[in-house]
């Protein structure tokens, strides 16, 4: 039986000699990618697609995953593609609950022109030449375990909330290896049980865009899914509230790290808002429903799941003002 490492090495035997063949441009078409100007535009940026190297890596480095290696220990990367329809006409998150407009891929860095031109690239190429893609991720997932060993942790989804088949045969690959993913689809839970992915912490993405999402959200956390929300502070002086790290709650600070292999089940995972000002974040707390949670919505959850008893709730535990 082959050690993980020797697997890592067959591996990267296989995949390295996989080359890029420049793509034409009479395949970008609205066949494929979202509009005509979208067409267009990649049209315009072939010659910078075509200059992909070989050589090239697909998974990169964010603020969070440093993060994740300075509290966690975890040698932390992720792929960071175009989300939902934004590219491509197939949806690469087709349950997009409301998510799309304050997705990480338009917040911070990503936001830069430099870092859109990248991620088009990457779209592209996942699309119009998916083995090469998938071999490259083969190849950089390989030699980091060779590096770091069981430090390495993967985040496919970046961006992004897809299963296919390239994303399942590089969890079948790195069966020994930990792999993040948040998702919006209760189906994939079932699809990492049957495939056999036990190496797959996942995490659902809650939502408070409308009741019923609201509803799933609690419906999750009830049945034992740790799960995670946006809420609606920044933690800055201008915001009058923000949750609390509560651990007995299973209430947690998931903006620390993003290392989801050791959460517990039914924990509310939070996450600060990234891409909205003082004004926006006044609006939501006015509103009943948003995809961000405000207090109001947070406080619900927290009683409709069993966090804060309704009876005797004690708020004080989980926000502070």
């Amino acid at each position: 039986m082959l050690s993980n490492q020797e697997i890592c090495k067959e591996i990267i035997k296989k995949y390295n000699s996989y080359k890029f063949t420049p793509i034409r441009e009479e395949e970008i078409n609205t066949k494929i990618f979202t509009s005509q100007e979208m067409t267009d535009t990649i049209k315009n940026e072939l010659l910078y697609i075509n200059s992909i190297k070989n050589t090239a890596y697909f998974l990169s480095d964010t603020t969070k995953t440093d993060k994740t290696l300075k509290i966690a220990g975890r040698v932390q990367k992720g792929l960071f593609l175009n989300p939902h329809n934004e590219v491509l006409r197939q949806s690469l998150c087709p349950k997009e609950n409301g998510c799309f407009l304050n997705c990480l891929a338009h917040g911070g860095l990503f936001r830069m022109p430099q870092q859109q031109l990248a991620k088009r690239r990457r779209t592209v190429i996942f699309k119009l030449r998916p083995l090469f893609f998938m071999s490259r991720i083969m190849v950089q997932i390989a030699r980091l375990y060779l590096k770091h060993g069981d430090k390495v942790l993967i985040r496919l989804n970046g961006t992004s909330d897809y299963y296919g088949l390239i994303f399942k045969l590089i969890y079948s690959a790195f069966f020994f290896l930990d792999f993040n993913e948040y998702t919006k689809e209760e189906k994939y839970f079932n699809i990492d049980t049957k495939k056999g992915f036990n190496n797959i912490s996942r995490i659902y993405s809650g939502s408070n865009e409308t009741p019923a999402l609201y509803n799933e959200t609690v419906r999750q956390i009830n049945k034992g899914r740790n799960v995670s929300i946006a809420v609606n502070t920044a933690d800055t002086k201008s915001d009058n509230w923000t949750p609390l790290q509560n651990n007995a709650l299973g209430i947690v600070d998931y903006d620390k790290h993003d290392d989801r292999t050791i959460a517990t089940r039914g924990e509310i995972g939070f996450l600060s808002s990234k891409a909205t000002n003082k004004e926006e974040r006044l609006a939501i707390e006015n509103k009943e429903h948003s995809f961000f949670f405000n207090q109001e919505a947070f406080k619900n959850l927290l009683v409709d799941t069993n966090k804060i008893s309704r009876f005797n709730p004690n708020f004080k535990l989980a926000i502070k003002y």
